[in-house]
């Protein structure tokens, strides 16, 4: 199978998805698969180069819990279901995709989380799991899968830029982070400048620290 890139670049990631067949425990069971990847481009300086990936994973069987859960990333799971996401916006109604991006979480979290019927209380997921609900609660209501209130050209340059940020990125492009927060002095006296004046009445002595949210 090959595919065609226009550009690539140092800060360009790619997201493969693997479809399995019906599979059998002869074939699944303890077996390595390898997958190997081919790239040819053209350097800056004129040559053609080729650099080849190879990738091992061990098979683990399906109905095996304690097998699967340790190899669960969920960091990439969520930019990987959201690139899934932005594909299937594309072609579908938004409401459509939310749907699916629902029933994905519940499977997920019907099958590995711990819990006691008719008691909320009870439930729990384990470490590799726990921050993967959050990650989908901010995905869905991000502009990435809806587009209500948002230009077509705001929601091709949101869905562009997150389907070619490494994982770090997209998880912070998706869930934002407050880094700093800005700490202001204030007189109780009502100022006698205006321009340093706020909605409040009280004027600005110093400011301590500047504001910066990572989007």
């Amino acid at each position: 199978t090959q595919w065609y890139m226009g550009g690539l670049d140092r800060c360009s990631t790619l997201g493969f998805y693997f479809d399995l067949a019906q599979q059998t425990k002869e074939v699944t069971a303890g077996k390595v698969c390898y997958f190997q990847f081919k790239s040819t481009y053209k350097h800056s300086s004129g040559k053609i180069r080729l650099r080849v990936t190879t990738v091992a994973r061990k098979f683990s069987d399906p109905n095996n819990i304690f097998d699967l859960v340790p190899g669960f990333d969920q960091e990439a799971a969520c930019v990987l279901m959201a690139r899934l996401g932005i594909f299937k916006a594309n072609q579908e109604e938004s409401i459509e995709v939310l749907k699916w991006l629902d029933r994905s979480l519940i499977r997920i979290v019907s099958k590995f989380a711990d819990y006691k019927k008719d008691d909320p209380g009870s439930f729990r997921l384990s470490k590799e799991f726990n921050l993967y609900p959050q990650f989908m609660f901010h995905l869905r209501r991000g502009h990435f899968l809806q587009t209500f209130g948002v230009s077509p050209d705001e929601s091709v340059y949101f869905r562009g830029t997150l389907c070619r940020e490494n994982t770090t990125n997209s998880l912070v492009m998706i869930q934002p982070a407050l880094l700093q927060y800005s700490c202001l002095l204030y007189t109780s006296d009502a100022a006698d400048d205006l321009l340093c004046v706020d909605l409040g009445g009280r004027r600005i002595i110093k400011k301590k620290k500047e504001v910066t949210i990572c989007w």
